[in-house]
């Protein structure tokens, strides 16, 4: 369950119902796995292809803005 909120919070995909536009902007897909480490560790990995992509300029912008930081607290 922890997968399936993060992937809604931060993605704005939806496991039903369709999504919307996330933090990143509109998901196209994604592949997720979970995996244990050990001693309680969890570990997450995504890879998301995003629609109308922003350029690593603009992604670097949006990762050191306020607004961003406020939104991932």
């Amino acid at each position: 369950m922890c997968a399936q909120g993060t992937v809604e919070d931060l993605l704005g995909f939806k496991w039903l119902g369709g999504g919307h536009v996330g933090m990143f902007g509109k998901v196209r897909g994604y592949l997720a796995s979970v995996t244990s480490k050990g001693q309680g560790k969890v570990t997450m990995n995504l890879v998301v292809w995003l629609i109308k992509s922003p350029t690593l300029p603009q992604m670097k912008e949006v990762l050191q803005s306020v607004e961003f930081r406020e939104k991932v607290q």
